[in-house]
């Protein structure tokens, strides 16, 4: 890697990863809970890489934060999954141990658990707002910033809009050692777990991007090139929808229905957020018997709302 560290970890920040690991080595079996979102596949890919090189037993799971339960006695890492109240709430009923890795703002964190969080790290100095540090960034940092996982983290790093100014030199060299199109293409494969769970699980993207050694393990998987290729056709009329509606208005409502990629209203709403940043979109998606809403709007800031 031509950067050096310190321009990804921030000074102090060391010393937050050497006290998780020394506690982490005294643990013999482990759960593993991780969002199913592209950062979260790629947090629980390293973590679970690095859990198995310190020879503690792993039980992974890509999980919703509604189906996390905690079983009194056991150890568990968190990982890109908000610390919210209710989670809180469990944990200490239930007396586990958690290893907590996020870059979300916690609502509680209880005493014991073992924190790896930028919001959590009062005496380190960050260039950007902690929540820019994607749990796959930190990820990273605590297996070592091994080179081979690097195109893995910057997938995930674009995916999650997490770019600012402690990731831009090094995303630029990763854009041009793989190239730019590499990397947003694998951020969108990571992304077809979430499209199309019934055809892959979180579980088996995970695997995936574990083994992988290089983008063409990714890219060249046959399940999910055509896959892939469902959703850029379903992604691609959308957003044309969503961009002519735009050069007509100032706000953009629109529902997307007979489809067989789920959550695309986000990737609709992004992406033409992106090339209309002064249009508000709200993009809904219709599931069963509930329309589930994406809304984006760039400029949210210059104009002073939240």
């Amino acid at each position: 890697m031509g950067l050096t560290i310190e321009i990804l970890i921030p000074k102090g920040m060391e010393k937050y990863r050497k006290r998780f690991l020394r506690e982490l080595k005294k643990e013999k079996s482990i759960v593993l809970y991780h969002d199913t979102d592209p950062d979260g596949i790629v947090a629980g890919a390293l973590l679970e890489g690095l859990l198995e090189r310190l020879d503690i037993e792993v039980k992974s799971r890509g999980i919703s934060r509604y189906e996390i339960r905690f079983e009194p006695g056991r150890s568990y890492v968190l990982a890109d999954i908000r610390l919210d109240s209710t989670i809180a709430s469990q944990l200490k009923e239930s007396g586990a141990r958690l290893y907590y890795v996020d870059h979300h703002e916690p609502d509680e964190v209880p005493e014991r658990v073992v924190r790896f969080n930028p919001w959590l790290m009062e005496d380190v100095e960050f260039p950007v707002r902690p929540y820019a540090y994607n749990t796959a960034l930190l990820a990273w940092m605590l297996e070592g910033l091994s080179p081979e996982n690097e195109w893995k983290v910057a997938a995930a790093h674009f995916t999650d809009h997490a770019e600012d100014n402690h990731t831009r030199e090094w995303m630029e060299e990763m854009r041009k050692k793989y190239g730019k199109e590499t990397i947003e293409r694998i951020g969108v494969f990571l992304s077809l777990a979430q499209t199309f769970p019934e055809e892959v699980s979180y579980d088996e993207m995970r695997e995936i991007v574990k083994r992988a050694k290089t983008p063409r393990d990714i890219l060249e998987n046959e399940k999910l090139r055509s896959l892939w290729e469902v959703y850029q056709k379903e992604f691609e009329e959308w957003l044309g929808k969503a961009k002519k509606a735009a050069e007509k208005g100032n706000v953009v409502y629109l529902v997307i229905e007979g489809v067989k990629s789920r959550k695309l209203r986000n990737a609709v709403a992004t992406v033409a957020s992106d090339e209309f940043p002064e249009r508000v979109f709200v993009v809904g998606q219709r599931e069963g018997d509930y329309i589930d809403y994406s809304l984006r709007f760039q400029g949210y800031e210059r104009h002073g709302v939240h």
